[in-house]
């Protein structure tokens, strides 16, 4: 902001980082600080993407530029956005993403140069882990990880030329991979042979998060040319900063084979606004055939998949069809699959009852699918912002051409819409207000 930084007092480099693009994952303690670390360094973009409200209890770990009692029960990344906005140099900008990670795609992490995750459980670490080795080498951004184990703080700043996040993890920890790992929920620590509550604290949060902005500032100024390292921070009575180099895992579930598509068509539009029918004609334009499947969305999170738009349900009671309508798996809430009948006489749908769903669809082709299906955004079909839409021709593109073909459209518009203050549902999205 103009007149809140003395040019006389601003460090030679300062400049540098009004060219930054940096994308934080998770604002809660961790996050919240990295924010605030980042806009007084000058960086020209951040983004933060989260899908919790500030909460009264863990007020006292959040960094300081977030108000208590005013921020109490606002959603985070949008109110964390506006305080971090009022710290960044003039031309800076902040915006705040409401969403869960399962609703952002690879191509969202394309537009920056560094993405932060700062989250607290394992399920969203791996996916976010996925996604960015599914960006492509020339637009994947650096990936700085860091959090708190009591009171020590930790940061892995991983390039993608060697170990990914999870040949730093032990397989072990993706038992419960939705436990939550830092601020949220009550921590334990075995004292002589007992489980203690415990919490950490503000000051082991605010480390994390230096230490992750500090791996950014070396990079950013070419201090190092090593981009794969791992930093510890110990507290007393074991005080001591520990760096070691990451080493990638040859048995690693993620790094197996090539994520990343060799090549991404831009298809004009968002998966907000784009039409699934809108898609298809696009597609078939580029394409220049009819005959193609669009596969549909496919991602996996806490160790279930999920690969189809179920366009048939029925109740999970009593098997009676349901109305008609439509959700991608991924989506699609066990809660909301009980009839109105089971649901007034307070029976609970389980899993595994009244049968399988009646008719899942797995890709869609302008020939066979449904109409009432052609008016629906992709997004509202199970693809994220920034999802890949991926598509296989049948029998090739000409007569001399067998076999099928696979190709990856991206939805151009959505790199813009990471830009803005969102509110991402399963209905859609809407600008936030607060």
């Amino acid at each position: 902001m103009k007149g809140m930084y003395s040019e006389e007092r601003m460090m030679s480099y300062f400049d540098r980082f009004a060219a930054v693009r940096a994308l934080i994952v998770g604002a809660g303690a961790v996050g919240t600080c990295l924010a605030e670390h980042l806009a007084k360094m000058g960086v020209g973009r951040i983004t933060l993407v989260d899908m919790d409200r500030f909460t009264l209890e863990n007020a006292a770990k959040h960094a300081g530029m977030i108000r208590t009692p005013e921020d109490v029960g606002k959603k985070k990344a949008p109110a964390a956005a506006k305080r971090a906005g009022v710290l960044m140099t003039e031309g800076g900008e902040a915006n705040g993403i409401d969403a869960e990670i399962a609703l952002i795609g690879p191509w969202a992490l394309a537009g920056y140069d560094f993405v932060f995750a700062a989250l607290d459980n394992y399920a969203a670490k791996l996916y976010l882990n996925r996604i960015w080795l599914e960006v492509p080498a020339g637009r994947r951004p650096v990936l700085i990880q860091g959090g708190t184990i009591g009171e020590m703080a930790q940061a892995n700043v991983l390039d993608g030329t060697g170990a990914c996040w999870r040949c730093l993890c032990d397989e072990s920890w993706f038992a419960d991979s939705l436990r939550r790992t830092s601020c949220s929920g009550p921590q334990y620590r075995m004292e002589e042979g007992e489980q203690v509550p415990v919490r950490t604290s503000g000051l082991a949060s605010d480390m994390a998060a230096h230490l992750m902005a500090e791996e950014m500032r070396a990079i950013v100024l070419g201090l190092t040319p090593e981009k794969n390292r791992r930093v510890f921070y110990s507290a007393w009575p074991n005080f001591g900063l520990e760096s070691a180099v990451p080493m990638r895992r040859k048995s690693c579930p993620d790094c197996a084979g090539e994520r990343a598509p060799r090549e991404v068509i831009p298809l004009e539009g968002s998966v907000l606004a784009l039409s699934l029918g809108e898609a298809l004609a696009g597609i078939g334009k580029v394409l220049g055939t009819e005959k193609f499947t669009l596969g549909a969305h496919v991602f996996s999170y806490a160790g279930a998949g999920y690969g189809g738009v179920i366009v048939q349900d029925t109740c999970k009671c009593c098997g009676a069809p349901l109305p008609e309508g439509f959700s991608h798996e991924g989506r699609t809430r066990l809660s909301r699959q009980i009839c109105a009948d089971c649901r007034k006489a307070g029976k609970q749908p389980r899993a595994g009852a009244g049968g399988e769903p009646g008719l899942v669809l797995g890709g869609f082709s302008p020939a066979d699918t449904p109409e009432r299906l052609m008016g629906a955004s992709l997004f509202s079909l199970g693809w994220p912002l920034g999802g890949y839409l991926k598509v296989r021709t049948e029998g090739g593109l000409d007569a001399l051409d067998e076999g099928t073909q696979s190709f990856c459209f991206v939805c151009s518009g959505d790199e813009a819409l990471m830009k803005q203050d969102l509110t991402l549902a399963e209905s859609g999205a809407d600008e936030t207000e607060e």
